[in-house]
């Protein structure tokens, strides 16, 4: 088992209370459960505090980076690569070709993470994003990522957060999409989060996916998603990965 962390861990006020939150997170996560714990940036995490002061507290070698885990190959995407405007996404050039090489690079099933959706949800029935916020919903140039992820070998799944609600996409050309709601949301209240998380099985010989009482049937890579969600919110975006 791992949890991956999607970001928005704070929520920015000011540099000195925005690491002494990060550092209460990781105190509560990384201290306290009994199991490896990962992140990845989001839009609130870097307003005041730069990558490189982030990355040395939670103890990670960079901003994006991949790693084996349990024969799985685990991608860890910066999506803020610039961030666009106050909270949007954008995947840099040079971060794309990294990409490229770590889904061509061996023949491991791969998950991907990043902070922002790369899919085409719809927006409808969103209340957390008006219409003048529409081109801060997604990656910027998140045809070029999903591009990149699937032509690579092996692609099982991206997984993100940003948008505030649960969305679940099966690619055209393979993979699966998946927007993790939000665990700490309480806003404009400090009280009150109803807790949310996502809790996915990865099978290496099935083909069947189920996510909250719906099936989908996919073959993608000969491997299979079920996701299951529970009601446990907070303000991050949580990821319960489980073989």
């Amino acid at each position: 088992k791992a949890v991956i962390e999607m970001g928005d861990r704070i929520n920015n006020e000011n540099h000195d209370v925005d690491k002494q939150n990060l550092e209460f997170v990781l105190s509560k996560l990384d201290h306290q459960l009994q199991m490896p714990t990962f992140h990845i940036l989001g839009n609130h995490d870097a307003v005041y505090i730069k990558k490189e002061e982030s990355t040395e507290i939670l103890q990670q070698e960079a901003s994006w980076h991949s790693f084996c885990y349990w024969g799985f190959k685990l991608i860890m995407l910066d999506t803020i690569d610039p961030m666009v405007g106050y909270c949007g996404g954008h995947v840099s050039s040079r971060q794309l070709e990294w990409l490229d090489k770590a889904m061509q690079e061996d023949e491991f099933p791969k998950l991907v993470f990043g902070h922002h959706p790369i899919d085409d949800q719809s927006m409808k029935n969103n209340t957390n994003f008006t219409k003048d916020d529409a081109h801060l919903n997604f990656v910027d140039n998140e045809e070029e990522v999903r591009a990149v992820l699937e032509k690579g070998k092996n692609f099982c799944a991206y997984c993100c957060g940003h948008m505030h609600w649960f969305n679940f996409l099966a690619g055209k050309h393979g993979g699966t999409f998946i927007t993790v709601p939000s665990f700490t949301e309480a806003y404009p209240t400090p009280k009150g989060a109803p807790g949310s998380f996502l809790e996915a099985e990865i099978y290496t010989n099935g083909n069947s996916c189920s996510t909250d009482n719906s099936t989908y049937n996919t073959d993608y890579n000969n491997y299979s998603f079920i996701t299951t969600i529970r009601i446990f919110f907070f303000f991050f975006f949580f990821f319960f990965f489980t073989i």
